[in-house]
């Protein structure tokens, strides 16, 4: 499975699509992986493409001819010397909780896919889905909604109900088999071309999860990769915090902010920005004071200290850096009904995974073994 990724002969380029799951470590991937990749030989700038990959994520393909948006992408990647091109864009499979882009139209948008990219290598990410429903729902109260979990999961009185109103704020929740998904990469693409990986792996050994994707891209990295900076979300009690809160101002996605926070936060923004030519992201501050000359760690210090300060102006920085770092209480929100529930219908969806599992650990998360 593991191999150089094959040339595309339109492009003249390597090209690697990391297509979701969205809430499976691509932000960390984004973040803290891709970047570090030699950038001599993988061209990775997400917002290169911004226009192009929009089209596929917001569902617009359905107007697109395909021919002229690979015409349009090649007349892009012309002006690149890489030999390798990485977009890593969740919303290339589909949000499963945006209506218009979700997976109901997972089919038509992966067609599209293959017919722009028909010799790319995909890689695919994982995460068994009680975990993964969990982690949408504290992201739909981080955003600003006040619903109990049951309400967003349509559980009531021991039975899932379908999809009640076409919004962010509920899901069908046994309605996603990954192993389809995956079916589908592999029936298009081919299983040569077709990488899956499981977040729960990179949790217990992120080095070697790293070491596979690293094999897929076929490329080095400029530097040590941190892993220990996989989110761990919002504490229960944190949750709760959030959702009275969002009570208190409607239970509504937040559309607007305290004008004076947004004022502050500007300032602090832009000082930042004006300081990072001094700092390295991603690194300790000991590791950039060791890497950078003298006479700019007064610079570097007070990026960080505006940094840490500034997360008083944005609620989850604060809860993030603050609140759940002091006070730290968890529980299981989804409570033993609703987490039997889900677990006993996934245990036989996911047999279809069985195929893509890389060891009987990776297995246990998804079939629920006693």
């Amino acid at each position: 499975m593991n191999g150089t990724p094959p040339v595309d002969k339109f492009y003249n380029k390597k090209i690697i699509l990391h297509v979701g799951l969205p809430k499976a470590a691509t932000a960390f991937m984004r973040r803290s992986v891709y970047p570090w990749l030699d950038s001599t030989k993988v061209f990775y700038y997400p917002d290169f493409f911004r226009d192009e990959t929009s089209i596929i994520i917001e569902g617009d393909f359905v107007n697109v001819d395909v021919q002229e948006f690979r015409n349009a992408f090649k007349k892009k990647t012309d002006g690149i010397s890489q030999e390798s091109l990485l977009l890593c864009e969740f919303g290339l499979t589909g949000n499963p909780g945006d209506p218009g882009t979700d997976y109901r139209s997972f089919r038509e948008r992966v067609d599209y896919i293959y017919e722009a990219f028909p010799e790319a290598s995909i890689i695919l990410i994982l995460r068994n889905q009680i975990d993964w429903l969990m982690s949408i729902y504290h992201n739909i109260i981080e955003v600003g909604y006040d619903i109990p979990f049951n309400e967003f999961l349509n559980f009531r009185d021991g039975v899932f109900h379908g999809k009640t109103h076409d919004d962010y704020t509920n899901l069908d929740a046994l309605s996603f088999d990954f192993s389809q998904i995956c079916d589908y990469y592999v029936n298009l693409f081919g299983r040569e071309n077709v990488h899956v990986f499981f977040q729960e792996d990179l949790r217990v050994d992120p080095e070697g999860f790293i070491g596979e994707i690293q094999k897929v891209v076929d490329c080095d990295f400029e530097h040590e990769i941190r892993t220990e900076r996989v989110s761990r979300g919002f504490s229960a009690l944190a949750l709760a915090i959030t959702r009275f809160k969002n009570r208190l101002s409607g239970g509504q996605h937040h559309t607007y902010e305290n004008g004076l926070l947004v004022k502050i936060r500007g300032l602090f923004s832009r000082a930042i920005r004006r300081l990072k030519k001094y700092d390295i992201d991603n690194r300790s501050f000991a590791f950039v004071i060791r890497n950078i000359k003298c006479r700019y760690i007064p610079a570097v210090f007070l990026r960080r200290a505006l940094i840490n300060i500034s997360y008083i102006t944005i609620w989850k920085s604060f809860i993030v850096n603050v609140f759940d770092k002091l006070i730290y209480i968890d529980w299981d929100i989804a409570g033993k009904e609703t987490r039997k529930a889900l677990g006993d219908h996934y245990s036989k969806v996911n047999e279809g995974l069985i195929p893509y599992f890389r060891n009987d650990e990776t297995r246990r998360h998804y079939l629920y073994e006693k």
